[in-house]
């Protein structure tokens, strides 16, 4: 699989949060690659998102690793980081 651009990966991030429903389509748009993950979802929402970008990638991105993600923009750096 190609590495992913930044857009990719942040339109993917919006497309799982839609269709698990974490979100209405409203507040989807206005989502930012800085707004804090926390204000968008809880803790379960998190991990159910985590599986499908791994699943979409087939990367892994280990749980001691997730902690460090505050922002969509950590998230997508850490995605971008596991095609090396």
């Amino acid at each position: 699989m190609k590495k992913p651009t930044q857009k990719e990966i942040f339109a993917t991030i919006k497309k799982i949060m839609e269709q698990k429903e974490l979100l209405s389509q409203k507040h989807i748009k206005d989502i930012e690659t800085t707004d804090n993950l926390s204000d968008f979802l809880d803790s379960l929402d998190y991990v159910e998102l985590i599986i499908e970008l791994e699943n979409k990638y087939v990367i892994a991105i280990p749980d001691e690793e997730c902690n460090d993600q505050v922002t969509f923009q950590d998230l997508i750096d850490d995605v971008k980081r596991r095609f090396k």
